[in-house]
This record gives C-alpha cells, sequence and structure tokens, in this order.
C-alpha cells in the first residue's frame, strides 16, 4: 500500500513540476531542459537546483502532512460511523435467521 501512494505521490510531483507541454515543445523535443536558462554565449545555464528541491521538499511535506490527516479521518469516520452500521445490519440478519429457524423447528400440521 505504501508502495502505492509513494508512486502516486512521485507521479504528482512530476505533473505539478514538469508544467504543460507546449506545441512548440512537441515540435523541438530536443529544446532546452527545464529549469535551465541560456547563459550570455548561449550555453545552458543552471538555475538553483537548491530552491528547487527545497521547494520539493516542503510540497512533499504537506502531501504527507495531509495524507496523515486524510488517513486520521477515515479511520474516525469508520470507527464512529461505518462499523456500527455494519454491526446494527449484521444483528439484524442474524435476528432474520434465528426466526427462520424457529419457523422451520415449528412442525407443520399437513390437513387430510
Amino acid at each position: 500500500m505504501k508502495g502505492i501512494i509513494v508512486l502516486g505521490l512521485s507521479f504528482l510531483l512530476i505533473c505539478l513540476f514538469s508544467g504543460p507541454i507546449s506545441a512548440a515543445d512537441a515540435a523541438d523535443p530536443g529544446g532546452s531542459v527545464p529549469g535551465a536558462e541560456a547563459g550570455r554565449d548561449g550555453s545552458p545555464e543552471e538555475s538553483t537546483g537548491g530552491d528547487l528541491t527545497e521547494d520539493l521538499e516542503e510540497e512533499f511535506t504537506k502531501l504527507k502532512e495531509e495524507l496523515r490527516k486524510l488517513e486520521q479521518d477515515a479511520r474516525e469516520k469508520l470507527k464512529n460511523d461505518i462499523l456500527p452500521r455494519i454491526r446494527e445490519e449484521i444483528q439484524k440478519l442474524r435476528e432474520k435467521l434465528r426466526e427462520l429457524d424457529l419457523e422451520e423447528d415449528e412442525p407443520k400440521y399437513r390437513r387430510t
């Protein structure tokens, strides 16, 4: 389960920070590298990777906290709302089964 969550979060982060692909990017697949800017001499100049890393870590931390809160909310909802209803329905079904067993145990009189 954790692997699926990590995979989903990774995909989400990639989608968030890769940005939309424009028609120009699709037409020129060998174009510039995202996050790199051209310097004065035309060579690619990398932007500071520390800022991007910090932003990613911050977003990941926020997502982790949000997932933790959602998990807690789901557990509370399950514990307080869903499980009591399921138990109630099971009890009703047990009562119906008891009634059916009692009906089957009663002798049936045949008319002659």
